[in-house]
């Protein structure tokens, strides 16, 4: 019953940068900037939806005006209250660079996440790299920082086709996104369990 006003945040973004008039392909697909992370925003909240229910409330934020600056998760921040903001876990591009290791961003200002990560990454075959008190804001877990709540940042990095028109779903590495998937479906769950 105490738990059950607490809110554990689960956002990706899922615009990107529309299209432009001209010939051929104009359309930015945007498939790794964000439907990579939008697709496992959707997966962790189909899973949810079924079987027992978590301690804390889980709330899946799917923000539109990440690219002009934010904008969308600003607005949402304002709607809530903070205060009763337990934790935020953010997926923005898990979709390519499976040669790398996951980026984990908010580690160092969430306590004891490398040691609960750790081995759910390895059974899972996932590596990870942790950033510590390392920060890159340019997501939507930004407004949570500033607002000191904890946060995770689920990212695999930039590439050569980050904000162009070569952004296409043949890509994605499918297997990799899966793994993030699971991993931050894991994670929510101690989360919201009360775990954390």
């Amino acid at each position: 019953p105490d738990l059950k006003n607490e809110l554990v945040i689960v956002g990706a973004h899922f615009d990107h940068l529309g299209a432009f008039e001209g010939q051929g392909d104009s359309v930015f697909n945007g498939a790794d900037d964000n439907a990579s992370g939008t697709s496992a925003l959707l997966e962790l909240a189909r899973l949810f939806s079924e079987g027992e229910k978590p301690k804390r409330t889980i709330m899946f934020a799917a923000f539109s005006a990440e690219e002009l600056g934010l904008l969308g998760s600003e607005a949402f921040a304002k709607q809530i209250d903070m205060d009763s903001v337990a934790f935020m876990i953010n997926f923005d591009m898990i979709g390519r660079n499976s040669e790398e290791p996951l980026t984990i961003i908010g580690d160092g200002f969430s306590t004891e996440m490398e040691d609960r990560l750790g081995p759910i990454a390895k059974e899972i075959d996932v590596p990870l790299e942790f950033t510590g008190m390392s920060y890159f804001g340019a997501s939507d877990h930004d407004h949570f920082y500033r607002a000191n709540r904890p946060f995770l940042f689920f990212f695999m990095g930039l590439h050569d086709d980050y904000h162009t028109l070569n952004d296409h779903m043949e890509y994605l590495d499918f297997n990799r996104m899966q793994g993030v998937a699971t991993l931050g479906h894991a994670i929510t769950r101690v989360i919201a369990d009360g775990e954390y």
